[in-house]
């Protein structure tokens, strides 16, 4: 829906996406934040300059700028920032000492003439670029992982690993043939695709991106002869003591090598149709003089890096320390960053902080203040009435008691009193009814019993007849009974 924008509010969305861009690729003045992320892990690294989040400010450029085509400044800023980018990164890339800043720098130039290519009309070669430098960046950055380990260092002065890791010299030097654009690999026929869109804008943009490309070779062999290339004397570190890399990384090196090398079918005749189609624009038709230059820039550049290295002079390229160094701190823009964005931002935040302190937090503390003083005349208030009526409760609940007590106490002694008399009275009562009835009962009966004996002792008298009168009688009075019972 962007080219359904019209008027000055297109104007706006082509200068944001160009800004934003610009930030996420890593162009200038926005490119030395790709140095503080070299502090991360070389994989991450990795996947971070070639795949995800550098390449997003391309990838944006390449998908939108045909909905811009109505900006008419929009091309030609995509071409300043990227051609600017591309010559100054690779001066960054060309001095810097540290192995991953150097890459870095390389990223940023290589972007840059993705963003040039965008500018000049071809979508298609930046598209293609950025594939093929997906590949060659990620092996780079894992072989320079790799070197860091064997050393234990990141400075590319104290390697000249070619003799010691041979393997690993042989599969990064495919990714800096790569980056230097030779023939036949990929990235030697995107980067002629770029050069001819360029020449095909104009003669003087051509130029200048064949400086570019000057320069992207001067920094990929000087970078692959300073890590692998011959010592000029022993490294402290011996050969003996440094960590090799086992199998698994040279074969993820390996992979990436391969992939690098088979982009070289992009050379055949029906590559160029294969890439328009894919990413949906055209490509320039470049004229043999210009790719004979490309070539010429290649073999020369190498070739004069090649004599450096042998005189001892490639850490430097030459060049005076005056020149190297504020090149390799990136023309002083970081200073210029934190002179011009970061110490006023933080000088503003501190403003504001003070701000915060006398006028906010002045109001907060004296409202806590005043909050306290409330607190304790409260507190003190509540105390004293709180005590008063705690012990008027507390007097009255005692004599409350005391009242209680006593009528306890009465009502106990009377049920007590009581209890007692009555407990007495049926003692009194148990103790007559057992004199006069009990006791009376067992006197009487034991007088019976011995007036019974007394009286039967007189049936004891030993004549016979008696005894047969008594049986008779007693014969009597059974038959008598069965007769009246009967």
């Amino acid at each position: 829906a962007i080219g359904d924008v019209g008027g000055w509010r297109l104007h706006v969305v082509a200068a944001g996406i160009l800004l934003a861009a610009a930030a996420k690729s890593g162009q200038v003045p926005f490119a030395p934040w790709l140095f503080s992320a070299m502090a991360g892990p070389t994989q991450a690294s990795a996947l971070l300059h070639s795949a995800t989040l550098v390449s997003a400010g391309a990838y944006l450029l390449i998908r939108v700028s045909p909905s811009l085509q109505a900006v008419g400044w929009f091309a030609p800023a995509v071409v300043g920032v990227g051609l600017v980018t591309a010559l100054a990164a690779g001066l960054v890339a060309l001095t810097q000492p540290h192995i991953k800043r150097s890459l870095a720098g390389s990223t940023s130039a290589q972007y840059g003439l993705m963003f040039l290519a965008v500018g000049a009309g071809s979508t298609a070669a930046a598209g293609a670029h950025l594939v093929a430098h997906a590949l060659f960046k990620s092996l780079l950055f894992l072989a320079a992982g790799a070197a860091i380990h064997a050393v234990n260092g990141s400075d590319m002065a104290r390697m000249r690993l070619g003799r010691s890791l041979p393997k690993l010299a042989a599969l990064a030097a495919v990714g800096a043939a790569a980056l230097a654009a030779v023939p036949p690999l990929g990235g030697a026929w995107t980067k002629e695709q770029i050069l001819a869109a360029s020449f095909e804008r104009s003669t003087w943009l051509g130029a200048a991106t064949l400086l570019a490309a000057l320069l992207t070779v001067a920094y990929a062999s000087r970078w692959w002869l300073l890590t692998f290339g011959r010592r000029q004397a022993e490294s402290p570190a011996g050969a003996d003591r440094l960590h090799r890399p086992p199998g698994s990384e040279l074969a993820a090196l390996g992979a990436l090598a391969v992939g690098s090398v088979l982009l070289g079918l992009l050379w055949l005749p029906a590559g160029s149709d294969v890439v328009e189609a894919l990413v949906g624009g055209s490509l320039a038709h470049g004229e043999v003089t210009v790719l004979l230059a490309a070539w010429a820039v290649v073999l020369l550049t190498s070739g004069g890096m090649a004599w450096l290295h042998r005189r001892g002079r490639l850490v430097d390229v030459g060049l005076s320390p005056r020149v190297t160094g504020p090149a390799a701190a990136w023309f002083g823009l970081p200073f210029l960053a934190r002179v011009a964005v970061v110490d006023p931002v933080l000088g503003f935040a501190r403003l504001l902080a003070r701000g915060d302190d006398v006028v906010v937090d002045a109001g907060v503390r004296g409202a806590a203040r005043l909050a306290r003083a409330a607190s304790r005349s409260f507190s003190r208030f509540g105390e004293l009435s709180f005590t008063a009526a705690a012990e008027g409760l507390a007097g009255g609940a005692l004599t409350s008691a005391r009242w209680l007590r006593r009528r306890a106490e009465r009502g106990v002694d009377a049920v007590v009193r009581g209890l007692a008399a009555g407990t007495d009275g049926l003692a009194v009562g148990s103790r007559f009814a057992d004199d006069r009835g009990i006791d009376a009962a067992v006197e009487g009966l034991a007088r019976l019993t011995a007036a019974a004996g007394q009286h039967a002792r007189h049936t004891q008298t030993g004549l016979s007849h008696r005894y047969y009168l008594y049986a008779a009688v007693g014969a009597a009075v059974a038959v008598l009974t069965l007769a009246v019972f009967r």
